[in-house]
């Protein structure tokens, strides 16, 4: 059963069946929002010593990539 946002209606008593619906239905919603964000790969960049500005692009681009996943 899909999330209801809509249950348990104010004043019933509780049901062990809708509320493990209810409950089953946010971690679908859970694991689905999190499918996203194995597919970004892990971040294996050289920095020089000191860093300079250009060694931060790939890590701006990481950044982007994951809020992305996030988001989807």
């Amino acid at each position: 059963m899909a999330f209801d946002p809509t249950k348990p209606v104010e004043n019933t008593p509780l049901d062990a069946a809708e509320m493990r619906d209810q409950l089953n239905g946010l971690k679908s919603l859970q694991d689905a929002k999190a499918s996203g964000v194995p597919n970004v790969q892990p971040l294996n960049i050289p920095f020089h010593d000191p860093p300079i500005a250009s060694d931060f692009d790939p890590l701006i681009a990481k950044i982007n990539e994951l809020i992305a996943a996030l988001q989807a």
